[in-house]
């Protein structure tokens, strides 16, 4: 091979090395990007089923009966919660594997913007609340 012809060609090869490091980094930091939002959503409602169990375990007879079945609802509701979180992650977890096809289908982002309101309130410390932001001039 000529030396120009053999430079060009490690040219090009050196360039589809560079290609492929730069995709499989874009592949890590979207990688790493999605665990921290799952550790993220299961963070809060593992949390509220600790200290709702706990509560009832050690504090069972000080709480009123009312307040024994909330901290029972709680409970309940957190761990339909992880399992809903579950069910969907799995999905997403299966296309890092071999090439899958996606099912995309529309969603009404009122819908979404009311379930997540609806979790919102349902949290005892939800004490804050969700105001539409100040449009921009």
């Amino acid at each position: 091979m000529r030396p120009a012809r053999q430079a060009l060609w490690r040219l090009r090869l050196k360039r589809r090395y560079a290609e492929c490091a730069q995709g499989e980094a874009h592949h890590q930091q979207l990688q790493s990007t999605f665990l921290a939002a799952i550790s993220h959503d299961l963070r809060t409602p593992l949390a509220a089923i600790v200290g709702a169990a706990s509560s009832l375990l050690t504090q069972r007879d000080k709480l009123a009966p009312p307040e024994q079945e909330r901290l029972l609802r709680s409970i309940a509701s957190e761990a339909d919660y992880l399992s809903t979180v579950n069910e969907n992650t799995l999905p997403l977890v299966r296309l890092s594997g071999p090439a899958q096809s996606l099912r995309r289908n529309w969603a009404s982002l009122e819908e979404i913007v009311g379930a997540v309101l609806s979790r919102v309130r349902q949290r005892p410390w939800a004490a804050h609340q969700v105001q539409r932001p100040k449009a921009c001039h």
